[in-house]
């Protein structure tokens, strides 16, 4: 079971829940979700073994108290105060020990880890986060994110370079994403957010409400606009394939020079451009979907009138 799991049923057992946590877990008792019910079983049948030894830890020592009655002489029945004294502590004490060792059980699941997931050049990757948010990672990209994600009041992520949201909503619990000192706020929609240039972070809204702002700067953006935050926060239009077609295998050079998108080609194909020979100064304004590396050099080829070697990772123009 993951551990975010088994902290709030442990929380939930020990009346400890938030009202949101016990939302949670009701939640998940009704979708029948057999790691929940395992555990939930595994728990009372770890209560009853507790409940025996305590029980057999007591009846040792009525057994040792009933003992010492016993060896007091006749003329005297007195037990001391000292001794049922030292009766009590004994049963206190194994009890505390006990306690202490399933307390700590729980203690360890407190501890909170991070989560790093990364993709390379040429690479995407999906993740799903433990509130059930679905991530889609483009190239040369950053996630980061609490294993403890869904017991937060505030889900928050950061991101390097850029990346589509599927956001679980959440009325009471809002999804923030920190990309370059700018965060976008949500509760449940599906958006991007572009970070990979130093100085600009674009955000493009697909469905639902969003907030982006940086400092003192908000915006609110709903489906088709999109921020673009530099020095200051603006809003405009977006066009589809450009900005979130890259999610389904879109690739979208546009530029007034060739050069312009040798870094994009490179990032999309995980391959080093070396340029030998001279390339014609002709704008790019094309789509590319789910076509290999050599189908592209061949058609920008033409346009800018260049011959190309692939090797391996390896191209020459």
């Amino acid at each position: 079971m993951e551990k975010n799991k088994k902290l709030i049923i442990e929380k939930y057992l020990n009346g400890q829940c938030t009202e949101l946590e016990k939302r949670e877990v009701e939640r998940l008792l009704e979708m029948n979700d057999e790691e929940i019910i395992s555990y939930l079983d595994q728990s009372a049948a770890l209560l009853d073994n507790t409940k025996t030894l305590i029980n057999t830890d007591l009846n040792k020592i009525w057994q040792n108290l009933d003992a010492t009655v016993e060896e007091v002489p006749t003329k005297s029945i007195f037990i001391t105060p000292l001794k049922i004294a030292a009766a009590i502590l004994i049963m206190v004490a194994s009890s505390f020990v006990l306690l202490s060792y399933l307390d700590q059980e729980v203690k360890n699941e407190e501890v909170v880890s991070t989560v790093v997931k990364r993709t390379k050049r040429g690479e995407n990757l999906t993740v799903r986060l433990p509130d059930g948010t679905m991530v889609r990672l483009n190239s040369s990209s950053t996630i980061t994110y609490s294993q403890n994600l869904i017991l937060a009041d505030q889900r928050v992520v950061e991101l390097q370079g850029e990346a589509f949201f599927e956001v679980k909503r959440d009325e009471y619990r809002p999804f923030i994403v920190k990309a370059r000192g700018v965060n976008t706020t949500v509760l449940g929609t599906s958006f991007n957010v572009n970070a990979k240039k130093n100085d600009e972070v674009k955000v493009a809204v697909v469905t639902g409400k969003v907030s982006v702002e940086q400092g003192q700067e908000k915006v609110v953006l709903t489906p088709g606009d999109m921020a673009i935050v530099d020095e200051k926060v603006g809003k405009t239009k977006f066009d589809f394939d450009e900005e979130v077609g890259w999610k389904n295998g879109v690739l979208v050079l546009r530029a007034n020079d060739f050069m312009e998108v040798i870094d994009d080609i490179e990032q999309w194909y995980g391959v080093d451009i070396e340029v030998q020979g001279k390339i014609g100064e002709h704008g790019i304004n094309v789509k590319y979907a789910n076509e290999s590396l050599e189908e592209v050099l061949e058609g920008l080829s033409f346009a800018a009138h260049f011959n190309y070697v692939i090797n391996d990772k390896r191209v020459k123009l």
